[in-house]
């Protein structure tokens, strides 16, 4: 109801504003709440082009003129629109400081992985118009599923802790901010179409309305479709997205938006291969093209990844009195999809349902499809208002989500081999008692309500702002477990005070100082809810436990930036103290399902410096350098049994102690090229630092050229993108971390085992595609 009315009335929403010219010197802008999309960077430079580019943003759009008191990075449309227009989120922010991102394959589709100071993507915020899309239950993230490249006008990336505003409560390493371009003034639209390597072939297709007659309103309705095959192993990824935003501005800086996401693809998992695997194979570790016997649960067509999800956003901004603003950004979100499996169950010899022993009339043993699916409903709210007074701006605010988080784990047939339904959700098993055969049956509630308060204080006639803020978190999670022999109702509650506070001095009008320091939670993840037990033999698989603590940090920065008409650069030193360290892997379970899970290994310190700089366009030439230098150090022991692995003093797993990267944009406004490098160094996969992954280094390339418009076709284009130009063989990054690769010596003297072997993405190789483009 609140998303229709605001929709049909006369107000408008506070959606991302196009980009626009630097703000004077003097403008008083928040560090401390500026999570949502009326507080869109600034970029300077004159109306855009056609594609949205404007050709002057430092580093070819891969930096802007920041002005938040803490550590922040954006990339831009001049970056953004030439790089592979199937590119997800992750590697259009590949080359920022402290960013270690990791694909499957190269063109986005297939999901992957990112870490920002060494800290993984559960621990990450990253909202989409102002609406938080990690998983409610786990947090963790699909990049695949979100906005198309040719819709997306900005990436801002705040390093180490969230925004005041910020509808987070897993953000303890940072915050990812995707915000949307506005529907044209004018109607018209875009189209283009790419084929690629692998038999890769998209299209896209936007028609804007323009402003309708007799209105304000102007909007933007998207479709595009992606398939490919695997360039390794068997399989292949097929896509289906469709987006929209419509605005309304009027009166003095009233705004309503409306956007909605909706995608649905379904995808085949790339394999992940131990360490002595990938040594001994180089890429020939991979689901089997046919299966290797009657219950192979690595046969390729069970490992499926099918899912559909929708992101409505409404954020809107209205000047209700004179110097008070009021934001409102309601949100919905929902999600459907699984993991792919396969059980094998003796029908006659029986199996277990829960801690209850069944058998049901058949002959043997029979192969189930056995999907881990999740379904999420998840609307929320977010309410700020904003009051300038004399030399200060005073922010106040409140969030509320409620999230109904159900998974559930059924038995359907297959035929061949094959899920008769990728989706897992028809023809299911029901049992001798009527109920329907279930490896899980959970469902998460989670309520969050959070206050802030900030007031930005501006003094020394504006050369110094004083940033002070305070939230306070109340979540609660509600689990239900419908498993027999289960306990059936257990909760969780959170209550976390989280204040905050950042000076910023203006030395002259190129150089700023800043300084901050911000404290964040993680609520523990649902699973921490539910007991299980194990389908074959009735055996306890994972034992509830509401004595986990949520995880807490505190991070503090000083940094420096210069920003001039030639160059822009940022230095910022950082360290991060964190309690209850929860570190996600995934494990795969029984059935073949790919599931996640956390270690807990205690407190840990971070402690590092980014480094950023960037030319604006020189003889149509714009350089960009970016490094990072990371140290960390686990304080605690890991406890196994009655001993502990002697982990205090160790380094934190996923976490390169030195990152580097380079790129360099040429743009005449006819020919177009850049080509970009980037350096990571070597990774631990476990926390007793007994296996790694070592370093590597890549290379990308994007060369094009603008031909003539030609009747109704305006600024068409040929672009070729470059992936893995040395094709380079690689691992990129940690699949699955383990507190150890072998046996140990304890800090009690015993022998503890190896618990477990770490598993890895493998990098792509070389991959090409060529898009054709044009607006009408």
């Amino acid at each position: 109801m609140l998303l229709a009315s605001t929709a049909l009335s006369g107000f408008a929403y506070a959606q991302t504003a196009p980009a626009q010219t630097a703000p004077a010197a003097n403008t008083p802008v928040s560090g401390l709440a500026d999570g949502q999309p009326t507080d869109i960077g600034k970029v300077r430079g004159t109306a855009p082009r056609e594609d949205g580019t404007r050709g002057t943003d430092a580093g070819g759009g891969l930096m802007i003129e920041e002005d938040a008191p803490k550590s922040r990075s954006t990339v831009t449309r001049d970056f953004i629109e030439k790089q592979a227009p199937s590119s997800n989120p992750y590697q259009l922010l590949r080359l920022l400081p402290g960013v270690n991102q990791t694909s499957t394959d190269a063109f986005g589709l297939n999901g992957g992985n990112i870490t920002i100071r060494g800290l993984n993507s559960d621990q990450i915020g990253l909202s989409i118009e102002g609406a938080p899309v990690n998983d409610s239950g786990n947090y963790a993230l699909y990049p695949q599923e979100y906005v198309d490249g040719e819709n997306i006008e900005q990436i801002a990336l705040t390093h180490g802790s969230a925004d005041l505003d910020s509808p987070h409560i897993e953000a303890v390493g940072g915050l990812i901010n995707i915000f949307m371009r506005d529907p044209s003034k004018e109607a018209g639209g875009l189209a283009d179409f790419s084929y690629g390597t692998n038999q890769m072939y998209r299209e896209f297709i936007r028609v804007d309305t323009g402003v309708i007659a007799g209105t304000t309103v102007r909007g933007f309705l998207s479709e595009s479709h992606y398939q490919d095959n695997h360039w390794r192993g068997p399989g292949g990824d097929d896509r289906n997205n469709f987006e929209g935003k419509f605005v309304s501005e009027f009166g003095d800086g009233n705004r309503v938006s409306l956007s909605f996401l909706y995608n649905e693809a379904v995808n085949n998992f790339y394999r992940a291969p131990s360490l002595a695997q990938w040594n001994a194979q180089h890429y020939g570790f991979n689901y089997n093209a046919v299966p290797a016997s009657a219950t192979d649960s690595n046969y390729y067509k069970v490992q499926v990844n099918p899912f559909k999800n929708l992101i409505v956003s409404a954020p809107s901004s209205f000047n209700v009195a004179e110097n008070l603003t009021l934001d409102v950004t309601p949100y919905f979100w929902y999600g459907y999809g699984n993991g792919g499996g396969v059980t094998a169950l003796n029908e006659s010899g029986g199996f277990f349902y829960g801690n209850q022993k069944v058998t049901i009339p058949g002959a043997g043993t029979v192969v189930y499809y056995t999907p881990s699916i999740t379904e999420t409903y998840r609307p929320g709210v977010v309410t700020k208002l904003s009051y300038d007074w004399d030399n200060q701006k005073i922010v106040g605010g409140y969030w509320f989500e409620w999230a109904h988080h159900m998974q559930t784990g059924p038995f359907s047939p297959t035929l061949a081999d094959v899920p008769n339904n990728v989706w897992g959700n028809t023809g299911t098993l029901v049992l001798p008692n009527g109920k329907t055969m279930e490896k899980r049956s959970q469902l998460t509630v989670t309520k969050t309500n959070v206050l802030f308060l900030g007031d930005t204080i501006s003094l020394l006639n504006d050369r110094l702002f004083v940033d002070i803020g305070i939230k306070e978190a109340f979540v609660t999670r509600d689990g239900t477990n419908y498993i027999p022999g289960t306990v059936p109702h257990i909760s969780l509650t959170d209550t976390e005070t989280l204040p905050t506070a950042a000076l910023r001095y203006k030395l002259n009008d190129q150089n700023t100082v800043f300084t901050s320091v911000a404290t964040n939670f993680r609520t523990p993840q649902n699973y921490t809810l539910f007991d299980s037990y194990s389908v074959s033999n009735g055996a306890v698989t994972n034992v509830n436990n509401t004595n986990q603590k949520a995880e807490t940090s505190v991070t503090f920065e000083l940094g420096h930036r210069y920003q001039s008409p030639l160059i822009d650069t940022a230095v910022t030193g950082f360290f991060t103290h964190f309690d209850n360290r929860l570190v996600s892997t995934n494990i795969i379970d029984p059935s073949g399902s790919i599931v996640s899970s956390n270690i807990n290994v205690g407190g840990q310190n971070s402690y590092g410096l980014d480094m950023e700089a960037g030319l604006h366009p020189v003889e149509h030439f714009r350089p960009y350098v970016s490094a990072e230098l990371l140290s960390t150090r686990l304080l605690n022991n890991y406890q196994v049994g009655a001993d502990a692995l002697p982990t205090k003093g160790k380094q934190d797993v996923r976490a390169p102690n030195f990152q580097a990267a380079v790129g360099l944009d040429y743009d005449n406004d006819k020919f177009f090229a850049n080509i970009d490098g980037k350096y990571v160094g070597k990774q631990y996969a476990t926390f007793m630092n007994d296996q790694q992954m070592p370093g590597y280094f890549t290379a990308d390339a994007t060369v094009g050229y603008h031909l003539p418009d030609f009747a109704f076709i305006k600024a068409p284009k040929i672009q070729l993108n470059f992936f893995n130009l040395l094709d380079n063989k690689y691992l990129s990054g940690v699949y699955s971390v383990q507190p150890s690769s072998v046996a140990t010596t304890g800090v009690k003297g015993t022998t503890i085992a190896s618990q477990g072997t770490p598993a890895y993405y493998e990098g792509a190789r070389f991959a090409v595609m060529v898009t054709l483009s044009s607006a009408f």
